[in-house]
Protein backbone atom coordinates (compact mmCIF):
# COMPACT_ATOMS: atom_id res chain seq x y z
CA UNK A 1 0.00 0.00 0.00
CA UNK A 2 2.44 3.20 -1.34
CA UNK A 3 1.33 6.36 -1.81
CA UNK A 4 -1.80 6.13 0.89
CA UNK A 5 -2.37 7.74 3.81
CA UNK A 6 -3.06 6.99 7.72
CA UNK A 7 -1.60 7.19 11.27
CA UNK A 8 1.20 5.12 12.89
CA UNK A 9 0.02 4.00 16.60
CA UNK A 10 2.36 2.57 18.97
CA UNK A 11 0.97 0.56 21.81
CA UNK A 12 2.81 -2.07 24.55
CA UNK A 13 4.63 -4.78 22.93
CA UNK A 14 2.10 -7.71 22.48
CA UNK A 15 -1.00 -5.77 22.75
CA UNK A 16 -1.08 -5.26 18.73
CA UNK A 17 -4.07 -6.86 18.21
CA UNK A 18 -5.92 -5.27 21.79
CA UNK A 19 -4.50 -1.67 19.98
CA UNK A 20 -5.97 -2.46 16.76
CA UNK A 21 -9.50 -3.17 18.38
CA UNK A 22 -9.50 0.23 20.71
CA UNK A 23 -8.58 1.89 17.73
CA UNK A 24 -10.71 0.76 15.11
CA UNK A 25 -13.42 1.37 17.84
CA UNK A 26 -12.41 4.61 17.98
CA UNK A 27 -12.03 5.66 14.71
CA UNK A 28 -15.70 4.48 13.91
CA UNK A 29 -16.73 6.43 16.73
CA UNK A 30 -14.95 9.66 15.41
CA UNK A 31 -16.95 8.72 12.18
CA UNK A 32 -14.01 7.01 10.01
CA UNK A 33 -15.99 4.74 7.81
CA UNK A 34 -13.74 2.00 6.63
CA UNK A 35 -9.92 2.17 8.13
CA UNK A 36 -7.68 -0.38 7.27
CA UNK A 37 -5.83 -1.48 10.38
CA UNK A 38 -2.74 -3.71 10.26
CA UNK A 39 -0.23 -4.95 13.14
CA UNK A 40 3.53 -3.99 11.41
CA UNK A 41 6.60 -6.30 11.65
CA UNK A 42 7.84 -5.00 14.57
CA UNK A 43 6.31 -4.83 18.34
CA UNK A 44 4.58 -2.56 19.70
CA UNK A 45 3.23 -0.60 16.04
CA UNK A 46 -0.26 -0.56 14.35
CA UNK A 47 -1.03 1.11 11.16
CA UNK A 48 -4.19 2.51 9.93
CA UNK A 49 -4.83 3.80 6.39
CA UNK A 50 -7.90 5.74 6.30
CA UNK A 51 -9.52 7.67 3.62
CA UNK A 52 -10.03 10.78 5.54
CA UNK A 53 -6.96 13.30 6.37
CA UNK A 54 -4.53 11.94 8.96
CA UNK A 55 -3.80 15.07 10.68
CA UNK A 56 -7.54 16.00 10.69
CA UNK A 57 -8.10 12.84 12.18
CA UNK A 58 -5.51 12.85 14.84
CA UNK A 59 -7.32 16.59 15.91
CA UNK A 60 -10.14 14.46 16.03
CA UNK A 61 -8.74 11.79 18.01
CA UNK A 62 -7.18 14.36 20.13
CA UNK A 63 -10.56 16.03 21.17
CA UNK A 64 -12.18 12.84 21.61
CA UNK A 65 -9.08 11.52 24.22
CA UNK A 66 -9.40 15.24 26.16
CA UNK A 67 -12.85 14.17 26.83
CA UNK A 68 -13.00 10.41 26.96
CA UNK A 69 -9.53 9.82 28.45
CA UNK A 70 -10.11 6.72 30.19
CA UNK A 71 -11.43 4.76 26.83
CA UNK A 72 -7.72 4.67 26.40
CA UNK A 73 -6.15 1.36 27.40
CA UNK A 74 -4.27 0.11 24.60
CA UNK A 75 -3.53 3.09 21.85
CA UNK A 76 -0.34 5.17 23.38
CA UNK A 77 0.51 7.40 20.78
CA UNK A 78 -0.95 8.54 17.26
CA UNK A 79 1.48 10.06 14.54
CA UNK A 80 -0.21 11.45 11.26
CA UNK A 81 1.48 9.94 8.58
CA UNK A 82 0.41 11.96 4.97
CA UNK A 83 2.03 9.59 2.61
CA UNK A 84 3.21 6.15 3.07
CA UNK A 85 6.03 4.98 0.29
CA UNK A 86 7.97 2.07 -0.27
CA UNK A 87 11.17 2.66 1.78
CA UNK A 88 13.78 4.69 -0.82
CA UNK A 89 16.13 8.55 -0.23
CA UNK A 90 14.64 8.98 -4.24
CA UNK A 91 11.21 9.06 -3.38
CA UNK A 92 11.35 10.37 -0.24
CA UNK A 93 13.10 13.91 -1.93
CA UNK A 94 10.33 13.40 -4.01
CA UNK A 95 7.63 13.54 -1.29
CA UNK A 96 9.20 15.91 1.06
CA UNK A 97 9.71 18.63 -1.67
CA UNK A 98 5.89 17.98 -2.22
CA UNK A 99 5.33 18.34 2.05
CA UNK A 100 7.69 20.98 2.35
CA UNK A 101 5.23 23.95 0.58
CA UNK A 102 2.95 23.30 3.63
CA UNK A 103 5.87 25.38 6.22
CA UNK A 104 5.52 29.35 5.49
CA UNK A 105 8.72 31.20 4.81
CA UNK A 106 9.03 32.95 8.39
CA UNK A 107 8.65 29.64 10.42
CA UNK A 108 10.95 27.43 11.62
CA UNK A 109 10.98 23.81 11.23
CA UNK A 110 13.22 20.14 12.40
CA UNK A 111 13.46 16.62 10.84
CA UNK A 112 12.34 14.27 13.11
CA UNK A 113 13.43 10.44 11.77
CA UNK A 114 12.11 7.31 14.04
CA UNK A 115 14.11 4.69 11.82
CA UNK A 116 13.56 0.46 12.45
CA UNK A 117 14.78 -2.06 10.73
CA UNK A 118 16.01 -0.24 7.67
CA UNK A 119 19.56 -0.21 5.88
CA UNK A 120 18.63 3.50 4.87
CA UNK A 121 21.18 5.86 6.69
CA UNK A 122 19.83 8.26 9.08
CA UNK A 123 22.32 10.81 8.11
CA UNK A 124 21.20 10.75 4.78
CA UNK A 125 17.17 10.58 5.16
CA UNK A 126 17.84 14.31 7.65
CA UNK A 127 20.06 16.04 4.75
CA UNK A 128 17.51 14.47 1.84
CA UNK A 129 14.27 16.22 3.92
CA UNK A 130 16.09 19.33 5.14
CA UNK A 131 17.59 20.00 1.67
CA UNK A 132 13.84 20.37 0.33
CA UNK A 133 13.16 23.35 2.60
CA UNK A 134 14.50 26.40 1.26
CA UNK A 135 15.17 29.74 3.45
CA UNK A 136 13.75 28.91 6.71
CA UNK A 137 15.31 28.15 10.05
CA UNK A 138 15.90 25.03 11.81
CA UNK A 139 14.84 24.77 15.23
CA UNK A 140 15.39 21.80 16.76
CA UNK A 141 13.97 22.51 20.41
CA UNK A 142 10.35 24.11 19.41
CA UNK A 143 9.69 24.33 15.71
CA UNK A 144 6.89 25.49 14.29
CA UNK A 145 6.85 22.56 11.75
CA UNK A 146 8.15 18.91 12.21
CA UNK A 147 9.03 16.82 8.59
CA UNK A 148 8.19 13.82 10.06
CA UNK A 149 10.01 10.74 9.18
CA UNK A 150 8.48 7.07 9.77
CA UNK A 151 10.64 4.85 8.70
CA UNK A 152 9.34 0.90 9.33
CA UNK A 153 11.64 -1.80 7.04
CA UNK A 154 9.99 -1.52 3.48
CA UNK A 155 7.82 1.29 4.19
CA UNK A 156 8.09 5.27 5.32
CA UNK A 157 5.81 7.80 6.08
CA UNK A 158 5.88 11.35 6.11
CA UNK A 159 4.40 13.87 6.93
CA UNK A 160 4.90 18.09 7.99
CA UNK A 161 3.05 18.59 11.08
CA UNK A 162 2.73 20.83 13.83
CA UNK A 163 4.07 19.42 17.29
CA UNK A 164 0.56 19.40 18.18
CA UNK A 165 -0.31 16.56 15.79
CA UNK A 166 1.59 14.04 17.62
CA UNK A 167 -0.76 12.61 20.67
CA UNK A 168 0.72 11.31 23.42
CA UNK A 169 -2.40 9.51 25.17
CA UNK A 170 -0.38 10.09 28.56
CA UNK A 171 -0.19 13.43 28.32
CA UNK A 172 -3.84 14.28 27.50
CA UNK A 173 -4.40 11.98 30.74
CA UNK A 174 -2.20 13.76 32.86
CA UNK A 175 -3.43 16.81 31.75
CA UNK A 176 -7.15 16.29 32.35
CA UNK A 177 -5.77 14.86 35.85
CA UNK A 178 -4.07 17.91 36.30
CA UNK A 179 -7.43 19.94 35.51
CA UNK A 180 -9.48 17.55 37.93
CA UNK A 181 -7.20 18.83 40.69
CA UNK A 182 -7.31 22.41 40.20
CA UNK A 183 -10.84 22.35 40.25
CA UNK A 184 -11.27 20.48 43.55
Amino acid sequence: MFGVQGILVSTYRGREDDCASELWVLLREIGESNPDIQRLPLPGLVIAYTESNPIVLVEKIRNYASEHPWDFRYVLKIVPLEIVIESSLEKLEEVVKKLAGKIEPEKTFRVTVNKRSSPLSMHEIIDIAARQVKDRKVNLEAPDYIINIEVIGSIMGISVITPKHIVSIQKIKDEYLKNISSKS
